[in-house]
């Protein structure tokens, strides 16, 4: 009676070790289902770049940290009577608090940047199976073309170039075929890579983005809106501040600096804030009327699927009747599937534009994650 119970309470461990598994288990994961959202999840855990920019956050900090102690008092804006080493100490201050400041909007920026290249791999992955599953009724289309036209050489009612044409067919069918597998296998490793699974994990992708057209109000208010988030807007106002603060310091830098040219020095990073923020501005706007685009051409493609159907009803009637074969059925499929895949295709690229319009700098490659001036005017 008591092993009876050792094995029953053995059991009962075993089971609810399986029942506490993830959705999502690495020891399974061909066969597992896997959302964007943990997708994301299991990146932004992965990533070393990551954990780079959070690990930066930490450096940077004791690094402010020891400047600042080496202040006794903080320096009012518009004074000049400090002394040399003052100056000296409080522009170390100025720009280790700004690369500390600036190290946490890189790690704000790299999460962004990392989270949308997700967003499209895992998309990509989706198109290459849609292509697939197109290529595979293209392929099926192309040997039942085939097998008829061999049917027609016995019969004698085809000639034998239709016959090699129809095989000629069939051959380039399978290459494409193999082709989009084979892409297929090159998304999945890129999006394996991102997220930490062995390259030779298959999940099953299971969310699809809705579409939903996008809606701004005021195009140049929201560009303005998303443009002051920008990491390197951000960065380049900041520096303007240092150079404000050099101006009035003849001994910042160390070094002695005429007052005229660091009147000069503001103008400049005056300049290149601005110069920052029209280019942000710009590739905003860009991402924009790309989007728009992608609208007007999905409007476009919803036409064509409801075509691609409609041939589709009627192929199967005209074969019910006995006026159509069963090639021109497959003929009309492949069309239909072709309409779809279109249709899905630009349903993820009209996804990816609209989160790349809200994160410009994420999609862009401006993340502001450049380096932090060590003294003014550099």
């Amino acid at each position: 009676m008591r092993h009876k119970i050792t094995l029953l309470l053995v059991l009962f461990i075993i089971l609810m070790f399986y029942i506490a598994q993830p959705v999502f288990g690495a020891t399974n994961a061909s066969e597992a289902t896997l959302t964007l959202q943990q997708a994301i999840e299991m990146g932004l855990k992965y990533d070393r770049g990551v954990k780079v920019a959070e690990a930066e956050i930490d450096r940077t900090k004791y690094i402010r940290d020891d400047a600042a102690d080496k202040i006794d008092f903080y320096a009012v804006p518009g004074a000049t009577n400090y002394s040399q080493e003052y100056q000296v100490s409080w522009n170390s201050l100025l720009n280790a608090d700004l690369s500390w400041q600036m190290s946490k909007k890189t790690l704000e920026s790299t999460r962004d940047a990392l989270v949308l290249k997700i967003c499209q791999s895992y998309w990509n992955v989706q198109t290459a199976e849609d292509k697939v599953r197109t290529q595979e009724l293209i392929e099926q289309q192309a040997l039942a073309t085939l097998q008829n036209a061999r049917a027609g050489l016995r019969a004698g009612t085809v000639a034998p170039s239709e016959v090699v044409y129809a095989e000629t067919q069939w051959q380039q069918a399978k290459n494409n075929l193999e082709a989009a597998q084979h892409n297929l296998n090159d998304a999945y490793s890129a999006l394996n890579q991102l997220i930490g699974l062995d390259s030779g994990s298959r999940p099953r992708l299971v969310e699809m983005p809705e579409y939903e057209p996008l809606k701004v109000d005021n195009l140049e208010s929201e560009v303005e809106r998303i443009v002051s988030s920008s990491p390197s807007v951000w960065l380049a106002q900041q520096k303007v501040t240092i150079q404000e603060w050099a101006a009035d310091m003849m001994m910042f830098t160390g070094q002695y600096e005429p007052y005229k040219a660091r009147e000069i020095a503001v103008d400049q990073a005056e300049l290149n804030a601005a110069n920052t923020k029209e280019i942000m501005k710009q590739v905003t706007r860009s991402f924009y009327y790309a989007t728009m685009e992608i609208e007007k051409s999905y409007e476009a493609a919803k036409e064509g699927l409801r075509k691609a159907e409609e041939n589709l009803r009627v192929a199967k009637a005209r074969e019910d009747a006995g006026t159509a074969i069963k090639t021109d059925v497959m003929t009309a499929e492949v069309a239909v599937a072709q309409a779809q895949q279109a249709i899905n295709e630009l349903t993820r690229q009209h996804a990816y534009m609209k989160l790349a319009f809200q994160k410009p700098w994420a999609a862009s490659g401006s993340s502001g994650s450049s380096s932090v001036a060590n003294g003014a005017g550099s």
